[in-house]
């Protein structure tokens, strides 16, 4: 999303994305143009988000900016709300890759919060 968003021109010194983490938390990040990462990525409850970013971004984009802003946990100024990962954008990305050096790895931003489940119980078939 940063390199889309750099694209569009005017991207500011520093700014922050932010996207919908679920359970009302974004994900968030700052950044410097030229798709500098100045944080890790994070999940916050909503809550949180403004002591995360304010002071270290100049504007805010990406799919949760509007929803921050509208309900009043972010002052940022909004640029680019409808900004969201789309299919050629990634294959664009994609198309520079080195396979031996790019290898994908996942990057778990938030502890797993799965519960086991404990009402139903299904036997194991063994042969």
């Amino acid at each position: 999303m940063a390199a889309a968003f750099e694209e569009m021109g005017d991207a500011p010194e520093t700014y922050a994305l932010v996207a919908p983490a679920g359970m009302s938390a974004v994900y968030c990040q700052i950044l410097a143009r030229g798709c500098k990462s100045l944080s890790d990525i994070v999940a916050l409850p909503q809550s949180e988000c403004a002591a995360f970013l304010e002071g270290k971004a100049e504007v805010l984009a990406g799919p949760a900016a509007a929803s921050l802003s509208e309900k009043g946990f972010v002052s940022l100024l909004i640029k680019a709300a409808d900004l969201y990962p789309d299919a050629v954008t990634l294959a664009e990305i994609a198309i520079g890759l080195d396979p031996e050096r790019d290898v994908p790895s996942p990057y778990y931003v938030r502890d797993a919060d799965a519960r086991p489940q404990t009402n139903h119980v299904i036997a194991l078939e063994t042969d």
